[in-house]
């Protein structure tokens, strides 16, 4: 129970005024797509999904409240629908832009790369 809390200390209030797992450095040079629902609970404050969301080069932020009503909730989930399949989508024409251009093999001669699965996610301060 003592690491516990500890762990409960730090994370609200030693380190409270950002995400608990990362910088906002880290945020910034991250270059893979983010989706952001944003929330406005102790864990997961609304300024700092909003901070996130700009300091992200490839954030998305959905809808605010998102989880209020099974509208909103379905409105919130074709947002996450389209924002995955739009990652993957680019993430195929990536593997195929590569396979055209590497060496001198023929396009057809080389295996095609393995499924990639999208990294997308809101970053919060529960991620440990």
């Amino acid at each position: 129970m003592e690491m516990t809390g500890k762990f409960l200390e730090k994370m609200y209030r030693t380190d409270a005024d950002f995400v608990f797992t990362v910088t906002r450095d880290s945020v910034r040079q991250c270059e893979t797509p983010i989706l952001i629902l944003p929330d406005d609970v102790p864990a997961h404050p609304y300024v700092v999904a909003l901070e996130s969301a700009h300091l992200a080069p490839n954030a998305q932020v959905s809808i605010y409240p998102w989880k209020a009503n099974p509208e909103q909730i379905q409105l919130a989930l074709r947002h996450v629908r389209a924002f995955l399949m739009r990652a993957l989508s680019e993430a195929g024409q990536s593997r195929r832009d590569h396979r055209m251009t590497a060496g001198s093999k023929m396009a057809c001669d080389i295996a095609p790369a393995p499924s990639a699965k999208p990294r997308a996610r809101a970053i919060t301060k529960m991620d440990i």
